[in-house]
């Protein structure tokens, strides 16, 4: 996704960066093919959560997968906007002051 990204619901309002929208549209992760290897792993959850799975037919690999992709893509989401924070603030600064670029060109 590029951030300068300009259309309705963008990422850009008045020619400033909004971070709710990178933060809500941040790109990270790819989707994993089911042929992709898999690898065993032990874990220790708690007997009566393993058991009401169980009886609803939760499949715990499937939902492990799910659950470590979307905390994966939380914590780049936020180390991106960690690396980036001084750039973005230096963008919005700019146009605060000089306005967007170009828009003496814009026709709306």
């Amino acid at each position: 996704m590029s951030i300068y990204r300009n259309t309705a619901g963008g990422l850009l309002s008045g020619g400033r960066i909004k971070w709710a929208h990178i933060l809500s549209g941040f790109v990270g992760m790819q989707p994993v093919l089911d042929s992709e290897e898999k690898t065993p792993v032990n874990l220790r959850i708690r007997a009566s959560l393993k058991a009401r799975a169980r009886e609803l037919g939760v499949n715990l690999s499937q939902t492990l997968e799910r659950g470590l992709e979307r905390e994966i893509l939380d914590r780049e989401r936020q180390a991106w906007v960690e690396e980036n924070r001084a750039a973005v603030e230096a963008y919005n600064e700019r146009v605060e002051k000089r306005g967007p670029a170009l828009a003496a060109f814009r026709r709306f």
